[in-house]
């Protein structure tokens, strides 16, 4: 018996040996362990590729793309430039461009006044301004993202189709409702209403409002340096009013400016969010042409649909006209009118050209400065330099030295206030701060 298990033992032997010597293209058939463990080890070789295709997609094998406002260069193409100076460029262009608009449009407003003379028109609406201006941008960015579609598809892909609207229609809505209560403000206003740069500085509460709402949906926070810069800036124009107050006894408009600081802060924290996101994959953001002509369309979209009524009610209505607005037809036949008025005479083309191009250097710039700089806080800061600039603007022509004065202090205490803000320690994270207290 012994023998014999031996001897069986013995042929299994050399079986396995001619089984590893040979190639498997032989076919030599396998015997029943030989099976069992090449079933096994393919079984292992399953099992482990699966487990690192598993781990390689919980692991990104590319590092993140680096924050838009950590760059060291802004580029335009195949220009590139210091990142510092084209923020440096971008705040100069918003800032030089709200004061020219806020020149211009009483310029289109006289230069339509004397082309309509002859009609019932004394001059152009508020609310076709409001319309116009939109339609304006939606045509010109279509126009730019043809042109991209055309010679550079690339610009244009995954990252674009898969962003989000909702985030773009809330940015157009809160534009749209800010463009809104600026429409009531300009025929609302009357004589003995609080003077202008008063309403300018009611407008600077948007800062104040801008740090609050980062702080509920960014999660961002600025340091304590920055806050008090930010406090400075929003309430030293106060020194110049105080200085140059008049008695008056309308506080309707001052009313709705304080109502506009809230949607005019919600578009521009909400522009900062959509700008600033990236697709860790692609490493890039959705292109800024691609961005505004989505937000510039679902503005006229609310403002053409939802806001009509700003021109027909009777007490926020077109009050440039002797005809009135009660219904849809004469909203639409005043419209019309006035793009003819706008387009039949050269000087009200030119000032209404020069308005639109301001409009849109505006909103290019504030885009830009929302993904290259810290965010919505700082645009918001370089956007109450307006105030003081055009009260210096104004005292030039209508000469007053103390106010003049006053004005130029105060213009350099908000500049200084704003360099400070600019150099200071980067923002804080809660989530990264909330991270690093878990971890410890």
């Amino acid at each position: 018996m012994e023998g014999e298990i031996v001897l069986i033992s013995c042929v299994y032997r050399q079986a396995s040996e001619i089984k590893t010597d040979l190639p498997p293209s032989k076919g030599i058939a396998t015997t029943a362990t030989d099976m069992d463990s090449t079933e096994s080890g393919l079984h292992e070789s399953n099992v482990t590729e699966s487990v690192t295709s598993s781990s390689s997609t919980l692991i990104p094998t590319v590092p993140p793309p680096t924050p838009y406002e950590r760059r060291n260069t802004f580029r335009i193409g195949p220009l590139e430039i210091n990142l510092f100076w084209a923020k440096v460029f971008f705040a100069f262009v918003v800032t030089a461009g709200q004061t020219g608009l806020d020149y211009s449009l009483p310029l289109w407003n006289n230069s339509t006044a004397e082309a309509g003379s002859k009609h019932s028109f004394r001059s152009v609406s508020s609310y076709f301004v409001l319309s116009f201006k939109s339609l304006s941008l939606v045509v010109i960015f279509g126009l730019g993202i043809l042109f991209i579609r055309i010679c550079s598809p690339r610009d244009l892909g995954a990252v674009e189709r898969s962003y989000p609207h909702v985030l773009l229609f809330l940015v157009g809505l809160c534009d749209a409702l800010h463009g809104v209560l600026k429409t009531v403000l300009l025929t609302e206003s009357k004589p003995d209403d609080p003077p202008v740069h008063l309403q300018s500085i009611l407008g600077n509460l948007t800062i104040l409002l801008t740090i609050s709402a980062r702080r509920l949906f960014l999660r961002k926070r600025p340091t304590l340096k920055k806050l008090l810069c930010a406090v400075v800036v929003t309430f030293t124009p106060f020194f110049y009013f105080i200085n140059t107050q008049n008695k008056s006894s309308g506080w309707t408009v001052p009313l709705i400016v304080a109502i506009d600081c809230l949607p005019a802060a919600m578009a521009i924290v909400l522009e900062e969010r959509g700008v600033k996101m990236q697709d860790e994959l692609l490493g890039r953001g959705i292109n800024l042409l691609y961005f505004l002509f989505w937000i510039s369309t679902y503005q006229f979209l609310c403002v053409a649909s939802a806001f009509v009524w700003v021109d027909i009610q009777p007490a926020s209505g077109n009050k440039n006209t002797t005809q009135g607005t009660s219904n849809i037809e004469d909203f639409g036949r005043n419209w019309w009118h006035e793009l003819h008025l706008l387009f039949g005479a050269v000087e009200p083309a030119m000032i209404g050209a020069l308005y639109i191009f301001l409009y849109l250097c505006i909103y290019v710039g504030s885009a830009t400065l929302l993904r290259y700089s810290e965010g919505a806080t700082w645009l918001a800061i370089v956007q109450s330099l307006v105030t003081p600039l055009r009260c210096l603007i104004q005292l030039i022509f209508t000469w007053n030295q103390k106010n003049f004065i006053v004005a130029t202090v105060v213009l350099l205490v908000m500049f200084f206030a704003c360099l400070i803000y600019n150099k200071g320690a980067p923002e804080i994270s809660l989530k990264e701060e909330r991270r690093r207290r878990e971890e410890s």
